[in-house]
């Protein structure tokens, strides 16, 4: 007998993109499967849509009490053995469940176990790059490999519901990184497995959590994140006794993910502060201008990978960012147009990558005006070509080189 897996869906306002999630559990090829979809709150057309969409779905309705509560509430209600999750604005791909199931069947030893997911936008076109999680497949998840960055997102999960017992579900008072913390309680209580598959998609969009956050959660996230690392160490005081440094440098990494945003918006008072203050936790890490940049990239690229209509100045942001850097790293921004040149091509590539010439050649265009030295670079060379050619002018080219080299 197959086991029942209990898949929740918590949703609020989202019903176009609701039904795509929905419809991605209904294609499930595992069918030993309850749907429930808990609705906090919405006031869209959700309620008047779901109830009788699909008889399979159980749609139950409650006041806004966050995602975490609903959750919390389909778990409740939930009858399957096996656990799993999928928000509103995620995917599935048909074959989920039937690859995951049987890991937890045959292994009783493993508790959770994780699929990668890819990343697609708005549209639901996939977004070239790494796959999420990829990373963390193949080795043995310890405490501190979860500690060290939330490693998996809730849609790539499948769980035993026993282990949810145990560890209570999820903090109703978190409200960003609800699932690290969840993750890092029952790491302590089971092992996870990866399934190094595709299973999952998940939606990068200006209203998702996949995004960079508004500045008006920045502080919540910060706040939310520095309790969930709190919390390890004080469940756990052994880490740091083993990592001293351990604690400080995680705290440090997340006032500079809050001063980035920061910089996005503009509040540059804070940012410097929040950059100071990651300093005072972790010098050897944050007065390094190699961390400095890598920060300032992953940030402009987030933005230069925007539809236009969401896009903010990646450009622009990196101006300002080393302007308005705290005195002691006024040695970071001593070359200005290395660092826009390097952002503008990698934002080049990412477009040409999708086969948006258009927008690819904008971006290398910029990138060489502001570092020549990236001319030099044959892939940049050969996108900047096709990109105003196509590609087959450009295989006919290299064709056409080669004849010329032979015959010399």
């Amino acid at each position: 007998m197959n086991p029942t897996v209990s898949v929740i869906i918590p949703t609020y306002n989202r019903c176009n993109l609701l039904i795509e999630a929905v419809d991605s559990v209904l294609s499930q090829t595992y069918d030993n499967y309850e749907l429930i979809v808990v609705d906090d709150g919405s006031t869209d057309e959700t309620p008047s849509l779901m109830p009788d969409y699909n008889p399979r779905i159980r749609y139950i309705w409650q006041d806004n009490q966050g995602e975490s509560a609903a959750r919390n509430r389909g778990m409740a209600l939930a009858r399957g053995e096996y656990i799993a999750f999928l928000d509103s604005d995620d995917l599935w791909l048909p074959e989920k469940l039937s690859f995951q199931v049987p890991i937890l069947q045959e292994n009783g030893e493993i508790g959770l176990v994780f699929c990668l997911a890819q990343r697609i936008d708005a549209d639901g076109i996939i977004i070239p790059g790494v796959p999420l999680s990829y990373k963390r497949c193949g080795n043995v998840m310890s405490l501190l490999d979860v500690l060290s960055g939330n490693p998996f997102p809730p849609c790539s999960v499948l769980l035993r519901r026993e282990f949810i017992d145990v560890t209570g579900g999820f903090d109703t008072e978190i409200r960003y990184g609800e699932d690290w913390d969840l993750w890092l309680r029952l790491v302590t209580e089971t092992k996870f497995s990866c399934l190094p598959n595709i299973l999952a998609s998940i939606r990068v969009h200006a209203d998702g959590q996949w995004f960079f956050p508004k500045h008006d959660v920045a502080q919540r996230l910060l706040d939310d994140h520095l309790k969930i690392i709190q919390g390890v160490f004080d469940r756990t005081p052994v880490i740091g006794v083993e990592a001293p440094t351990l604690q400080s440098e995680m705290i440090a990494k997340e006032y500079v993910g809050a001063a980035w945003t920061n910089y996005v918006f503009s509040d540059y008072q804070l940012a410097r502060a929040q950059m100071e203050k990651a300093i005072e936790l972790d010098r050897d890490t944050w007065l390094n201008c190699a961390s400095i940049e890598k920060g300032i990239i992953g940030k402009a690229l987030v933005m230069g990978q925007m539809k236009p209509n969401e896009k903010k100045a990646p450009r622009q942001f990196v101006k300002n960012v080393l302007i308005q850097l705290p005195t002691v790293l006024a040695h970071c921004a001593s070359h200005p147009n290395k660092l826009i040149g390097r952002v503008e091509i990698e934002i080049g590539h990412y477009w040409y990558s999708i086969g948006e010439n258009k927008q690819a050649r904008q971006h290398l265009l910029k990138g060489v005006q502001y570092d020549p030295n990236w001319v030099r670079n044959p892939g940049t060379v050969v996108a900047l070509l096709e990109s105003y050619f196509g590609a087959s002018f450009v295989s006919s080219l290299r064709r056409l080189m080669q004849i010329i080299r032979s015959d010399g």
